[in-house]
């Protein structure tokens, strides 16, 4: 269970990095440079994006694990192993990733 935080965290920013690639060869980015956002705003709300999506693939995980375990009723359900585990790798991981991104697309070059 731990890897699937870690998987679906991957997953989001390998999924900001092909959309910021495709908006720079489709030319959205030379429109986007003429808004009033800037860089860090533009990262800052493709990140906050990326994570309503990764929280909400969690949130499906957590469904699913609830209704196999409802299913086979050998042991109750406790949000205390889901929270202690996600809380401790998922956060710190989640936060690593951002400033990692965000690092990098602001040194490589996301220029408009």
């Amino acid at each position: 269970m731990p890897a699937a935080p870690a998987e679906t965290i991957s997953a989001a920013f390998a999924s900001l990095a092909i959309a910021t690639a495709f908006e720079r060869r489709s030319g959205a980015l030379r429109f986007l440079g003429t808004t009033p956002l800037t860089r860090s705003e533009l990262l800052t709300g493709k990140a906050l994006a990326n994570s309503l999506v990764a929280v909400s693939v969690l949130l499906a995980a957590f469904i699913g694990c609830a209704i196999a375990l409802l299913v086979q009723g050998t042991v109750p359900i406790s949000l205390t192993p889901y929270l202690l585990v996600w809380g401790l790798l998922l956060l710190p991981t989640f936060l690593a990733w951002t400033a990692f991104v965000t690092a990098a697309y602001a040194a490589a070059g996301n220029r408009y």
